[in-house]
This record gives structure tokens, sequence and C-alpha cells, in this order.
């Protein structure tokens, strides 16, 4: 940045060159005032004034930069007098709207509180348990030991024969139209004849038959049989032994396919 005193020699030295060129002028219009005309001269009057004006143009903002007068110097007081005063209500002004921007957060607490997933799913728990609770259909009675008859055999087969069974098995197959006969064959024993037994079937959990068989000796083998005819009686299927008393006293069990 230019000082003061070399922005006034740079002036100066305009000022000269300015004075020579227009006594350069003077004397050729002099010498020679016809060869120049003035229209001439008066042309190159206004650019040289042109450039100077120009020149100190540019001059100006310079001196306001290096020369600062007393003036803007209270200016500038004045200005930091001002805002001093003015920070309380500005303040007050920007910490009110605070304020209630922090307790809008706190108050839906106690609305997401209640909004909990695990209360939905406690139905879901409820569902399950009715399984659980449906396994005692399938419960069996007990086998018990009676003192009045014992089962020695029990055997699930698909002959008898001289009153012995014959092919022992628990799976029948009702393929290609088959008709399969189950037949039930045991060996009972008592030492108080005679006593009275029953075969009762059972056909997926519910009762399907009764067959009474008596046992008048101490020792006795018998039987009964179920023909299976239709499609439908495919499933799971098992038979208890009963005593006059309604107590099983032997069971067995067998599958009938399609």
């Amino acid at each position: 940045m230019m000082n003061k005193t070399s922005i006034e020699d740079r002036d100066q030295a305009l000022m000269k060159k300015f004075r020579n060129i227009v006594e350069e002028k003077k004397q050729l219009d002099e010498q020679e005032p016809q060869n120049r005309p003035w229209p001439a001269f008066t042309l190159a009057g206004f650019i040289v004034a042109a450039i100077i004006v120009a020149i100190a143009y540019h001059m100006i903002p310079e001196r306001v930069h290096t020369a600062p007068s007393p003036t803007p110097a209270k200016v500038k007081t004045a200005a930091l007098k001002t805002p001093v005063s003015m920070p309380d209500p500005t303040l007050a002004e920007v910490e009110k709207p605070s304020i209630p921007d922090e307790k809008p957060p706190q108050e839906p607490l106690p609305e997401s509180a209640p909004v909990i997933p695990a209360k939905e799913e406690a139905p879901s728990l409820k569902v399950v348990q009715p399984p659980e609770k449906a396994a005692p259909i399938e419960t069996l009675p007990e086998i018990v030991n009676s003192t009045d008859a014992t089962i020695k055999e029990l055997v699930i087969c698909r002959s008898i024969k001289n009153r012995q069974y014959v092919s022992p098995e628990n799976r029948f197959s009702m393929k290609n139209g088959a008709k399969p006969v189950v037949w039930t064959w045991m060996n009972a024993l008592t030492d108080k004849p005679p006593q009275e037994l029953s075969h009762i079937y059972y056909f997926n959990g519910k009762r399907f038959c009764r067959v009474i068989l008596p046992v008048p000796f101490p020792r006795t083998r018998t039987w009964s049989k179920v023909t299976m005819k239709r499609p439908a009686q495919a499933g799971s299927w098992r038979v208890d032994v009963v005593n006059k008393n309604g107590q099983v006293i032997a069971r067995a069990n067998f599958t009938v396919e399609i």
C-alpha cells in the first residue's frame, strides 16, 4: 500500500508531465499555426484531461485507507457502545424458545412405555398351550396286576391255526383294495375259573368296539378279530384286555396303512 508522501510525489510528477505537454502544444501552435488545426488540439486536451481524472479517481480510495481521519474512530466507538447495551434482551429472546424445546422429548416417555410388543405377544403364548392340555386325552389307562386273571401272552397276528397264533404282525396294509383281518390272540391264566375278560379296540384314540371272551379254565387260549373294510379305518389301533372290574391288565398296538 502506498503512503501519503509517495502519492503526492506521483501526483506532482503527473502535473509536470501535463504542463510540459501543454507548453509543447503552445510552442507548436505558435510555430505552425496553419499546419495544426484547432479541433485536433482540443481533442488532445480532452484526452489528457480524461487520463488525469482517471488517475485521480484511482488515487482517492488509497488515500482514504492510508490516511484515516479521526471521524471514523468516533463511528467505531459508537458502534461498539450500541451492541454492548443490547445483549440482555437478545439473550432473553433466544433462551425462551429453547425451554419449551427441551420439555416435549420428556412428555412422550410415558406414552411410549405402554406400547410394548411383549404384551401383544402374550396371546400367542396362550395359543401354544392348548396342545399341552390336549396331551392328557391320549394318556392310556394304567395296566394293573389282577389277582383274578393274568395274561401270559398277548399277540397281534394275521391268522389262528390249531388254537395258536400264526404270522405275528403289528403293521397291516390296505393297498390295492386289500381288507386285512387283524387277530388278537392271548393266553390267559387264572386261579379262580371261570373268569370273563374283554378285548376293547380303540381307533385313533377313540373306542371302536368290545369283544367279550370267557375264560373257563385255569389256562385258556382265546382270541378276537377285526376286519378292515374301508380306507377310513387306516390309522393307529390298540387293544386293551379288561377284567370284570374294568381294569386294564394287558395292552397291544398295531397300525393299518393305505
